[in-house]
């Protein structure tokens, strides 16, 4: 019988003593339960079966649920009428509460707002009303596979216009459960075939399993000798495949578990078995057509012949042993051990007296299977012979079709005998003792997502894959990036919002331009890429989007916007919300394929356009495609100018600031002409709160000397940015830093002149080229002054501080 714990402290037996024949460890529990419970009434002491538990369980759950309910009703009751008070009284709480108070709000939300509740089997998720602050891959990938498959979203239409795309998955063996390999096979094909279903075609993947043959033979064999001291010819033909559909039963049912689990969309309605009596027709069919045709063909073969099985066998279930010396080895079916490794010779004795034929060996045992001898015709020493003896005739046995579609001639002997062990426990100890040794702290529970993403991400290289499962772990956590980039999203939208039908880019704000222009340049690569079949450029292209232009700089420019309810951000806050929508959107639509789970349960959340018809799901929406008006090379442009002046400044903040890493300092740009100076300018906002500055100057080449007490880094020849600090920069490091820029630009100075003086070079080198060169010099030149004016600046800078420290 198993034992529940109620979470409410019911014991389960009337008394400590009654918990007797339980564990040591089980009685300390019940004993603990016991005390401080309440009194059981008569009818609650008898011991309750398990379905009684399991009722009483559920029932309960629904009673404290229902009693959360209640109480939170009444806390906002509450709430409303002290508000309704305090309105009527002209009072409110002082602003000094308003902090704590909102602590105190957040410890008091209601943890079973962040709870899925619990979805019907193959009804659609139900998801809960608030998302969870955490992504976790157990909970966000329940539930929809169930839904998916009971709304045949996998079935392919035998009537559909559409044009269609049809794959096989090839078999497993359904020896056992599936590998990584499989794994790697099943992200693959059901990236494949959920992207053609989402561009357009009646895509069809049919799933199978292999019935493996003579390795499923091997198996059940092994099985009947284990558990029932039989062969399979103790318990005749008929019930020996009995067995083996027995086998099918219990081992197909964990390999389709695993297959959706993996979320591989296979049309379930097609399913096949190799042994099926359809496909055993075919095969049938197949085999006497490829015979009559002559593409298959009878041939003599050396196999792998099993002495205890009496049949043939894979390589796979050989295991070859390289033998050195004489060694003595147990064999199935000899009671003591078998003698390896010895060379040994015997003679054939030759009819009419003419001698003997003396044939070396170490399987001795093989010359009962002989029925002839080869020899060399060149061989001087059996020239005589002419190759017409033969000796100890021996009837072959008939041997089944080997993986090459080959028949056996059966004429022929055994061929070669190899021992094939029984396959015992020690597989699974050496298996668990490595993934220990590899995996000392366990493997995380990562998801079928990661999974996927990361067996998809690893086919850029050969087909030797070392799966690293700390990169699997990596894309767990960008699940949650993605989670969070959502959470952003809903609660930057409200409750409230409603998408558009159609966008404008061009009224838009610069942040929001960018991203639609550079997510439409991700769909066109990842388009490219599917279509190419380099699945891994195609992930990296996702992935690219996702985390570096989206997560990264999208969603921390449009911050401003949504600081508050200022009035002068009320257009760009809706164009904001806008352009997130829609990346969001069409980003997870880009990225199903790939991770289906997470993207269903996100697009899921996301609202929909009003007066327009919803998909049911994701995977039945369309894939993205280019749009015309989103491309916009000019602002991608002024945006890697924006970002290469943030990452400078970012790396003047890692070098001044130690410990204060998060102050905000004042920055300046300075520019070499009015074009430049106009860019920053315009994108002074996004500067600012990408590189966090307390505020940015622009200062224009002629017109403005350099800030003092500030320190210079290069964006490009036409842009540098300063940071300045409170307290006095170290001059040195400073100094350091330009002498290094200046030993670089003597180097490319030299070069440059070198080449533009060598001889025949004003006669023999292209216009177009020596006025580029001359382009280049000019501005090493610029280049040179300008750190050449930077270095004497610091040394004015160090030498009035210094003067003004002896004066004080």
């Amino acid at each position: 019988m198993s034992l529940f714990f109620l979470r409410r402290a019911k014991p389960l037996f009337t008394s400590p003593s009654q918990a007797s024949f339980v564990s040591p460890t089980l009685t300390n529990l019940i004993h603990r339960s016991f005390h401080g419970s309440r009194i059981m009434s008569e009818a609650e002491k008898k011991i309750l079966t398990e379905e009684e538990l399991e009722r009483k369980k559920k029932k309960d759950e629904k009673a404290r649920e229902k009693e959360l309910k209640k109480q939170k009703a009444a806390e906002k009751a509450k709430l409303a009428e002290l508000k309704a008070k305090q309105a009527k009284d002209g009072t409110s709480a002082p602003k000094k509460s308003t902090k704590k108070s909102s602590k105190r709000d957040a410890i008091e939300e209601n943890p079973a707002d962040f709870v899925d509740p619990e979805t019907p089997l193959g009804e659609r998720k139900r998801l809960s009303s608030q998302m969870a602050k955490q992504y976790s891959p157990a909970a966000v990938e329940k539930s929809w596979y169930a839904w998916w498959e009971n709304s045949d979203f996998f079935k392919a239409d035998a009537k559909s216009s559409k044009p269609p795309f049809v794959i096989v998955l090839p078999p497993p063996n359904v020896t056992g459960a599936l590998h990584i390999g499989h794994a790697l096979t099943s992200a693959i094909e059901d990236l494949i075939i959920r992207w053609k279903r989402m561009s357009g075609y009646n895509a069809l993947w049919v799933p199978g399993m292999d019935h493996a043959g003579i390795a499923t033979q091997v198996v059940v064999e092994k099985k009947l000798m284990r558990e029932r001291g039989l062969t399979r010819h103790d318990v005749g033909r008929e019930d020996f495949i009995n067995e083996v559909w027995k086998w099918k039963n219990q081992h197909g049912s964990t390999i389709l578990t695993q297959l959706r689990r993996l979320g591989a969309s296979l049309d379930w309605s097609r399913e096949c078995f190799t042994m099926d009596e359809q496909r055993s027709k075919a095969v049938t069919e197949g085999f006497v057509r490829l015979y009559k045709e002559g593409l298959i063909y009878r041939d003599v073969r050396l196999v792998n012949w099993d002495c205890v099985l009496k049949t043939a066998v894979s390589d796979v279930e050989v295991e070859h042993i390289d033998i050195k010396e004489k060694t003595l080895l147990k064999v199935p079916g000899y009671e003591k051990p078998v003698e390896f490794g010895l060379l040994t010779s015997f003679a054939y004795p030759l009819e009419g007296g003419l001698g003997e034929v003396v044939v070396a060996t170490t399987r001795v045992e093989t010359m009962l299977g002989d029925t002839a001898i080869a020899i060399h015709p060149d061989d001087a020493r059996y020239k005589h012979l002419h190759g017409k003896f033969v000796v100890h005739p021996f009837n072959g046995r008939r041997l089944p079709i080997i993986c090459d579609g080959i028949l056996v001639d059966p004429n022929f002997g055994t061929g070669c005998v190899k021992i094939t062990p029984a396959h015992d426990p020690n597989d699974c100890e050496v298996g668990k003792q490595g993934q220990v040794k590899d995996f000392p702290n366990g493997i995380s529970e990562c998801g079928a997502d990661a999974l996927r993403f990361a067996l998809v991400s690893y086919t850029a290289q050969s087909d030797k894959i070392n799966l690293d499962i700390l990169r699997v772990v990596g894309y767990r956590q960008w699940c949650n990036k993605l989670w969070n980039a959502v959470r952003f999203a809903m609660m930057r939208l409200g409750d409230d919002y409603s998408p558009p039908l159609t966008l404008s880019p061009e009224t838009m704000p610069f942040s929001c331009q960018w991203i639609l222009s550079v997510l439409n340049k991700a769909i066109s690569k990842t388009v490219d890429s599917l279509n190419a079949f380099e699945f891994s450029d195609a992930a990296n292209t996702v992935y690219a989007w996702w985390q570096y232009q989206f997560c990264d700089v999208y969603i921390e420019a449009i911050k401003p916007y949504f600081a508050g309810d200022n009035p002068a951000f009320a257009s760009e806050r809706a164009h904001a919300q806008h352009a997130l929508w829609v990346s969001l959107e069409t980003g997870l639509r880009l990225l199903h394929p790939l991770m289906p789970f997470v993207t269903e349960e996100l697009w899921q959340r996301l609202p929909s356009p009003k007066n327009s018809e919803r998909k049911a799901s994701i995977m039945i929406c369309d894939y993205p495609s280019a749009i015309e008006n989103w491309t916009n090379e000019k602002v991608e442009t002024e945006m890697e100018t924006v970002l290469a002046s943030v990452k400078c400044l970012r790396a003047l903040r890692a070098e001044l600031l130690e410990k204060q890493k998060n102050e905000r300092l004042p920055a300046f740009a300075l520019c070499e002409n009015n074009v430049t100076s106009e860019i920053v300018k315009s994108h002074e906002l996004e500067i600012r709160t990408l590189a966090n500055l307390s505020s940015l100057e622009v200062l224009l080449k002629g017109e403005h000397a350099a800030p003092a007490g500030s320190a210079v880094e290069t964006v490009n020849e036409n842009l540098k940015v300063y940071l300045k600090v409170d307290r006095a920069i170290n001059t040195e490091a400073e100094q350091e830093k330009i002498r290094n820029k200046i030993d670089e630009l003597q180097k490319q100075k030299e070069k440059l002149q070198k080449m533009m003086s060598v001889s025949g070079y004003e006669e023999k080198v292209p216009a177009n080229i020596k006025e580029d060169n001359a382009t280049k010099l000019a501005k090493i030149l610029q280049e040179f002054d300008f750190f050449e004016k930077e270095s004497a600046r610091l040394v004015a800078e160090t030498e009035n501080s210094g003067n003004e420290q002896q004066k004080k």
